[in-house]
């Protein structure tokens, strides 16, 4: 589920593995984004691993930006 807020910036699939760019002014809805992926992993739906790659802090603009990358099952 995504979390009210977080807007998808960038996604891509290839064969299995899949990114995901997200973005918020609040680490709170990326923190609620990432506990919703560990729950989905943990009870083996479609994910088998899942991997933060970058958070960056956008001082300019006031957000951060998340990128997963996950591989699909």
């Amino acid at each position: 589920e995504m979390p009210n807020g977080l807007s998808v910036t960038a996604f891509s699939i290839r064969d299995k593995d899949v990114s995901v760019t997200v973005s918020s002014n609040s680490l709170s809805l990326l923190d609620a984004f990432i506990n919703n992926l560990v729950v989905l992993a943990k009870q083996k739906k479609n994910i088998s691993e899942k991997t933060l790659t970058s958070l960056i802090v956008n001082q300019q603009q006031g957000i951060f930006i998340l990128t997963v990358n996950m591989v699909v099952l």
